[in-house]
């Protein structure tokens, strides 16, 4: 794990990939999740186990850009995922986030005590590296599209292929 010396300075909203994964202590899922991680993100990102919310708080008040983190966090609901994405632009997501992470754009939630770990590290390098900008600043999550506009998107699509094949 990092030094917070190494930490990824303030720098403006979304114009940055994240470079800082973290979460606190006490969070066994996720702490395994960021051990596997640390050897995947390379140099230019870090993956730091904080002590205390007070701690997270300091760190994101003045000295780290909150746009240029992933937050993750474990809280076990018995569903079929074993994680799920989250982000603080949505309010139905504000409501499970940690109050003290509310800063941070981006989390992933541990929903499983039996979770993949090299599954979820290798989902959270594919959605917060390569091409996360370019998502981001289209307007698109860096997980995909919304659900809701998902099924908009695929029904569309349906709708012109049935179409397309109805020429008799």
């Amino acid at each position: 794990m990092s030094q917070r010396s190494e930490l990824p300075a303030i720098n403006g909203c979304y114009s940055v990939t994240p470079s800082l994964f973290f979460t606190i202590a006490g969070n066994t899922k996720s702490e395994k999740v960021l051990e596997l991680l640390s050897g995947r993100i390379g140099e230019n990102a870090r993956c730091v186990v904080f002590e205390s919310p007070q701690e997270i708080e300091e760190v994101f008040s003045n000295k780290v850009d909150p746009s240029a983190a992933v937050f993750l966090f474990d809280n076990y609901q018995g569903r079929k995922k074993e994680f799920i994405h989250r982000t603080s632009t949505r309010e139905r997501d504000k409501r499970i986030i940690p109050e003290y992470a509310h800063n941070i754009p981006w989390s992933v939630q541990i929903t499983s005590p039996n979770i993949n770990i090299s599954r979820c590290v290798s989902q959270i390098f594919a959605d917060f590296s390569k091409n996360f900008l370019d998502r981001v600043q289209s307007g698109i999550f860096p997980w995909g599209l919304p659900r809701s506009q998902n099924r908009k998107n695929r029904k569309n699509l349906n709708q012109r292929n049935k179409l397309s094949f109805n020429y008799h």
